[in-house]
């Protein structure tokens, strides 16, 4: 858990894997940023119904993480991201050694709140992500970034 001071006075943010409620509010934070030139309600459509019905994001391919409003964590989320597990092939090129195939984890969508960013938000919730991968079996890790679109 993290306190932070928000617009309205200090607010307890507790960390996990979204929830199906808290997916839609993840959903709906993130059309704040990246729905253009999409309706929020098209935006969140297209995550819902398109997106996550494909080969790379069906099941716990695509996973979803928020930090949400501790007093009521399925109303409110002040941050999110998600992540995607894939299989790449990674090959040393000084070993000789043919490529082998490694899991890699990507990191979309990372959102916070416009009323609380530069609280910290973003660095605690990648932090605990990072925490998710146990003792760092992946191969690699990379954030996707739509910064200066």
């Amino acid at each position: 858990m993290i306190t932070v001071n928000g617009p309205h006075g200090p607010t307890g943010c507790v960390f996990g894997e979204a929830t199906r409620p808290q997916r839609l509010l993840c959903y709906k934070l993130a059309a704040t940023s990246f729905r253009y030139p999409l309706s929020t309600a098209d935006h969140v459509e297209m995550e819902e119904e398109f997106l996550s019905q494909r080969p790379l994001t069906s099941g716990k391919g695509w996973r979803f993480w928020c930090l949400a409003d501790a007093a009521d964590p399925e109303a409110r989320v002040l941050a999110t991201c998600k992540t995607l597990h894939k299989d790449m092939l990674v090959r040393e090129c000084a070993s000789g050694r043919p490529a082998e195939r490694r899991q890699i984890y990507c990191v979309a969508t990372v959102i916070v709140d416009e009323r609380y960013r530069g609280r910290g938000l973003a660095t605690f919730l990648l932090r605990e992500v990072a925490r998710m991968d146990g003792p760092g079996g992946a191969a690699a890790s990379m954030l996707y970034s739509s910064v200066g679109n």
